[in-house]
């Protein structure tokens, strides 16, 4: 897995845009988000020096202290009043407990589950039992001390009883996990900027994931046309897109699966372009 939960993260193709990208000095994730790409690019050793960059103040401020190790010791359990307070400020809270992987999704559990996961919260966390034998009336004991560990652990046992996985998956957890991993980059510079305000060193890889043009996952106020232009001067630069204008080159095309809803899917095509301005850059794409 790499970078934060978050919607429209390249998570699962992270991999295959990375490979193809020639190695540098300096890799550019411009539109940072999740930081699914600048985690993929660090542990594939193609860059010396890896800039994330990301405009909302948020998601920043979430990958900043998932970076510096800050939610080690954050195990808050976050209640569906907690969240409606403090989903647009608290880092933890956003990350952990928001439907979806959305920025301020809403909260991740219904009414009816939300005492069954404090239950399973409070016991393998806090190691206290007495919601959970009142909800699941067992008197199971953890052999594990890893919270990790713990989780699988007891999920193993209730799946073993019937209970279904809506009941016993601690998506909470599952996703503080995921942050903690993001601590263990090194050597990442960030920057809380516009893209066009960035200033390129020689010997650099440039990344783009901008919000999709007439795509209904985001609201967004975008200028796709400025984009463009600015696009058009950079050099050595990548684009993950469904389209673009006719003279950025296609290079890359992975099929992949994006929910419509809770319960529905599609098959989504997802491209990477590069810009043609380059001559000697191009001839390496043909």
């Amino acid at each position: 897995m790499f970078g934060m939960p978050y919607l429209g993260s390249k998570n699962k193709i992270a991999r295959k845009i990375i490979d193809i990208l020639p190695s540098a000095e300096y890799f550019y994730d411009c539109f940072g988000g999740g930081g699914a790409i600048t985690h993929c690019a660090f542990l594939s050793n193609k860059f010396k020096k890896i800039i994330y960059n990301e405009l909302n103040p948020l998601i920043f401020k979430s990958f900043q202290m998932a970076l510096n190790g800050d939610f080690k010791k954050d195990q808050r359990w976050i209640s569906r009043d907690d969240y409606k307070k403090s989903a647009k400020t608290d880092p933890y809270v956003n990350l952990c407990f928001s439907f979806g992987s959305k920025i301020n999704g809403g909260y991740c559990y219904s009414k009816e589950l939300e005492e069954y996961k404090k239950a399973l919260h409070y016991f393998i966390v806090f190691d206290d039992d007495s919601l959970f034998k009142d909800l699941f009336k067992t008197d199971f004991k953890f052999t594990k001390t890893d919270l990790k560990e713990r989780r699988l652990e007891i999920q193993k046992f209730l799946k073993s009883l019937g209970f279904k996985e809506s009941i016993y998956r601690n998506h909470n957890l599952e996703n503080l996990d995921r942050v903690n991993e993001i601590s263990k980059l090194k050597n990442i510079e960030l920057l809380n900027t516009s893209y066009e305000n960035i200033k390129f060193k020689e010997n650099s890889v440039i990344y783009c994931d901008p919000p999709y043009k007439e795509t209904t996952g985001y609201k967004s106020d975008f200028d796709h046309n400025k984009f463009y232009e600015w696009a058009r001067k950079q050099n050595n630069i990548f684009i993950s897109e469904y389209q673009m204008p006719d003279d950025f080159k296609e290079i890359l095309r992975i099929e992949k699966r994006v929910f419509v809803d809770t319960q529905k899917s599609k098959t989504a095509i997802e491209k990477l372009f590069i810009n043609t301005n380059k001559k000697e850059f191009l001839n390496d794409f043909k």
